[in-house]
């Protein structure tokens, strides 16, 4: 998910890139939340700042950041989530994205309600909400949609007409030489 957001792609290519930014740097946190506590600091530090600029140049005053990361985690949940109440006009793939961020926000608060922090499993909320992202995303760039996740025999079909060409690609064919 670090690269899907990071990078840009035809999927996320109409979504504003400081939002893609910040949804990157979260994952990252959250990645690597018990290792390494000054990159982790650092990564919620850069999330602000997306989200900070992605309000200014919204023409809204914003104050992401400040404090320790849980501060942080802690009151960006808050003022985010009144800044997606009071914005109607925001484009829908951006309000899509700031409900991955606000999930994974709600996510790492969780985190520390644990006794002791460490890597949980990624809440469905979380899944739901990056799920409807992506969704929306492929529907506004190509009229597609994803297929719906508990239609286990269309997804199962789709699996077995790729499955042959994929273990040829994982073998090391070359993958144009594999297009009719």
């Amino acid at each position: 998910m670090h690269r899907f957001f990071h990078e840009r792609n035809e999927i996320t290519a109409a979504t504003d890139y400081d939002l893609l930014r910040a949804s990157d740097n979260l994952l990252r946190v959250l990645f690597d939340i018990e290792k390494h506590s000054g990159y982790t600091a650092g990564k919620m530090v850069e999330a602000c700042k997306s989200l900070n600029r992605y309000c200014t140049s919204h023409g809204i005053e914003s104050d992401f950041g400040g404090g320790d990361l849980w501060e942080m985690a802690h009151y960006g949940y808050a003022e985010l989530s009144a800044f997606v109440e009071d914005n109607a006009g925001t484009a829908p793939l951006e309000t899509a994205l700031l409900r991955v961020i606000l999930s994974l926000l709600e996510y790492l608060n969780s985190v520390r309600a644990l006794k002791r922090v460490k890597y949980v499993d990624v809440s469905d909320s979380v899944q739901r909400e990056i799920r409807s992202y992506v969704n929306l995303a492929l529907v506004v760039r190509f009229d597609a949609e994803l297929p719906d996740s508990l239609d286990k025999m269309c997804v199962g079909d789709v699996h077995n007409m790729c499955e042959s060409t994929w273990q040829k690609i994982a073998k090391g064919a070359n993958a144009w030489s594999l297009l009719p």
